[in-house]
């Protein structure tokens, strides 16, 4: 499981431009990291589930 905040908003959506601050283990993180990089410019691992929680 992971947790993922994002900035954006609406135009980084359609722009693929997402930013991701993710919060999970690095296994979890691995999995989601083919999704993310489709939907945006950077993911940032922040450790732990909820750990990416502003």
């Amino acid at each position: 499981m992971v947790d993922a905040p994002v900035s954006g908003a609406q135009w980084g959506a359609i722009d693929a431009k997402l930013v991701f601050m993710v919060g999970g283990s690095d296994a979890d993180v691995a999995r989601v990291k083919p999704l993310m990089d489709v939907m945006g410019r950077a993911m940032f691992h922040r450790a732990g589930s909820a750990a990416a929680t502003p």
